[in-house]
């Protein structure tokens, strides 16, 4: 079996090579060159077996043995599954006669995208090991950037599928604040080194746009050798597509049904899918395609309703994002749609009776089709089916878009139990009741099944289903909650925040933090990351000069206050870094973006505390050192005791242009205020000052702290060739 691009490109990839590369070379998605055929007694050898035999007998089909030998596949497929919290891994579970909630959130971060994702990070781990294993001690071994957007669940499942694992490291972007809080912890709370994730100001379509971005760059692609986790990644799909036959059997078991019963016949399924990015249902797609009985599938929308529109209306276009109690669906473009469209132009190429057995002219035609539909679609124009093929596409498909205020009912209904017919209480996440209130839409015959996918564990969304049971005395949501989610929301978090939705700025934000890595082959010594920090300064202050009558070089002072922090046994690099760049954001153009961009948030983060607000008259800013001096975290305390006596030693060899006796005095006494606070407003007996607002930074390094207390001792200054002692109070 080889993978072709769903854009035209010629060329056919191995299972391996779609797996590590995810996109095609033309930014087309890769698909099987056909979809295999079931075994003719499928029904029989494949009833009654575990859903990892099962899987192993689907990916048998897509998977030449050449690639993985059977024995190897089998030991993923056991080791992908074994933290599944029920060895059926995807039970089906019925709440009506004829209504049925198949569970997909029995994984480790309870979301279906486990089912996939704990397979694709241990396909990742594989052959990265096995290529390897083939290089000499002397050759660099091969690596893996995997980078992925998530509208929620994709982004914890990702990482807990990849975390720890050799040779990759994890980017994984998700929308500010448009997750639920339980997913953005499940994500940030992930403490492995080899995980980053990544909070974009914007949508889930930006963070997408962004990965398919970086995708398309072909020389970034190559130097981080970028694996993709989304769903355009085939081992997603393939995955899938094993819970739609294992459902299957399941439904036969619970009718009672043999696979040789005439009655096998009269069995009609429909699967209700709640989908955003089309992938969920695509597999179900591929199992009709492949022989599963499947009568029909149906896409279940929330607001976002692109598909839904599509299915109706025969156009395709993107009409923004709203927020909704569904937030994994809120997605305007649907990626995995590309795929189907790709049939879809290839089923039109067979109207041409000239062409109509000529499979690899129509295979050209077809991906041409496609590559036409996405510029159409990327240029804002969306994309218009005419009537032909609108019926094709009614065939396998139908739609209903559920809103908000539907999707609270529901939840409600189905756990208070009062749905017609049902058979016991249940609690719907609100992604798995947008489907379930979509199957409730369908016109259906007494011999219709219907199988809702129920996408991740109500206890994800804590907001949605509260808010649907407020008024429901009996329900509490301890009772519910997987003992996993006990104190994950106030656990320690690791999240780089992106302030605005741009490629560069992550792809940036990704160099650097492989090239901080030590895992990676990029990663720099410490020398290295304090001559970019040098350079950055110097280049920052090039046209600044100090103050004194030489003008020297500004950079001397960040440079100089370094060196008394090293003198003074500091060895920390991002103090060191920021101790250069403490001046940078106050005294030029630079941003703390750009600071956290370079060099990382720790950082930008002490620079920050270093930073006085110009805005602020001089008075108030020297007001406000003193005052906040001992509330700054060590790291900016001990960079303002240096910057206090490289400055005081500096006043002390030459004063500046400009200034006279008074001037130097004041800048000696506000420099003790600012380092010794309430003892030396005591000792100095400064009127009108509540002491309690001068705790000073003393108590922070001795060796600082020691010379300052040297110098004020011992303080003198010159002026117009004259050599004055410091101030008489304090010396």
């Amino acid at each position: 079996m080889k993978y072709r691009s769903t854009r035209g490109s010629p060329k056919s990839l191995s299972f391996s090579e779609a797996v590590l590369v995810g996109l095609a070379e033309d930014g087309g998605l890769l698909i099987p060159h056909h979809i295999p055929n079931l075994p003719v007694d499928w029904r029989t050898t494949w009833r009654n077996t575990s859903f990892t035999n099962l899987a192993h007998k689907i990916f048998s089909l897509y998977i030449p043995s050449s690639e993985i030998p059977s024995k190897d596949l089998e030991n993923l497929i056991t080791r992908s599954y074994s933290s599944f919290k029920t060895p059926i891994i995807t039970p089906l579970v019925q709440i009506k006669p004829k209504l049925y909630i198949l569970e997909l959130f029995h994984g480790p971060t309870f979301a279906f995208k486990d089912v996939a994702l704990q397979f694709l990070g241990n396909l990742f781990e594989y052959f990265l090991e096995r290529q390897n294993a083939k290089k000499s001690n002397a050759e660099e071994l091969d690596k893996i950037t995997v980078l992925g957007a998530t509208s929620g669940d994709t982004g914890s499942a990702a990482i807990y599928g990849l975390r720890g694992k050799k040779n990759i490291s994890v980017f994984i972007l998700h929308p500010r604040g448009k997750v639920s809080p339980m997913q953005e912890a499940q994500m940030t709370t992930v403490q492995d080194d080899n995980v980053h994730n990544l909070a974009v100001e914007g949508t889930f379509d930006d963070c997408q746009d962004i990965v398919k971005a970086l995708f398309n760059d072909p020389l970034f692609k190559q130097k981080y050798h970028l694996g993709a986790v989304n769903s355009i990644n085939w081992a997603r799909i393939l995955a899938q597509i094993v819970y739609y036959f294992h459902s299957y059997f399941q439904l036969l078991d619970s009718l009672n049904i043999t696979s040789d019963s005439p009655d096998i016949s009269g069995v009609k399924i429909h699967y209700v899918v709640p989908t955003g990015n089309f992938g969920d249902i695509l597999a179900g797609y591929y199992a009709k395609k492949m022989g599963l009985p499947i009568d029909s599938l149906v896409i279940a929308t929330n607001s976002n309703d692109i598909l839904d529109r599509f299915y109706k209306s025969g156009i395709y276009e993107n009409s923004g994002v709203v927020q909704t109690h569904s937030p994994a669906m809120d997605i305007a473009v649907s990626s995995n749609f590309e795929r189907w469209l790709w049939y879809l132009a290839y089923e039109e190429t067979g109207h041409d009776e000239k062409i109509r057995d000529k499979i690899d002219e129509r295979v050209n035609r077809a991906g041409l089709r496609v590559k036409d539909w996405m510029h159409e679609l990327k240029s804002g124009k969306g994309l218009l089916i005419g009537d032909e093929l609108k019926k094709i596409a009614s065939r396998d498909f139908s739609s209903a878009r559920i809103t908000d205020e539907e999707t609270l009912d529901t939840i409600n209904r189905y756990y208070s139990c009062k749905s017609k017919d049902q058979l016991h209480p249940y609690v719907l996440d609100p992604h798995s009741a947008v489907g379930v209130t979509a199957a409730e839409r369908q016109h259906v015959t007494s011999e219709t099944y219907q199988i809702c996918l129920a996408t991740a564990h109500p206890a994800k969304f804590s907001n949605a289903v509260g808010k649907a049971l407020e008024n429901v005395p009996s329900f509490r949501f301890d009772t519910i909650t997987p003992s996993e989610f006990e104190g994950l929301l106030e656990k320690e978090r690791r999240v780089i925040h992106i302030v605005r939705a741009d490629q560069e700025l992550v792809k940036k934000i990704i160099e650097r933090e492989l090239t901080t890595n030590n895992n990676t082959k990029t990663s720099t010594p410490l020398i290295g990351k304090l001559v970019d920090t040098l350079d950055f300064a110097a280049k920052k202050h090039s046209f600044q000069r100090r103050k004194d009558p030489q003008q020297t070089p500004y950079i001397n002072h960040p440079i100089g206050v370094a060196k008394l922090l090293i003198d003074a046994g500091i060895n920390d690099l991002a103090t060191i870094q920021a101790a250069i760049l403490h001046d940078t954001v106050e005294d030029t153009d630079t941003t703390f973006e750009e600071l956290e961009l370079h060099f990382g948030k720790e950082v930008k983060d002490i620079v920050e505390e270093c930073t006085d607000d110009k805005t602020l008259p001089k008075l108030d800013r020297k007001r406000l050192q003193i005052e906040t001096a001992p509330h700054k975290s060590n790291k900016a305390e001990v960079i303002r005791l240096a910057d206090k006596l490289y400055n005081l030693r500096d006043l002390a060899r030459a004063t500046p242009i400009g200034w006279s006796i008074q001037r130097v005095q004041e800048y000696f006494v506000w420099a003790k205020q600012v380092t010794d606070g309430k003892h030396f407003a005591l000792w100095y007996r400064l009127k009108n000052v509540e002491t309690k607002d001068f705790l000073g930074i003393k108590g922070i390094n001795e060796k600082l702290e020691a010379e300052l207390d040297e110098f004020y001792r011992n303080a003198t200054f010159e002026f117009e060739g004259q050599i004055y002692k410091g101030h008489p109070e304090y010396r």
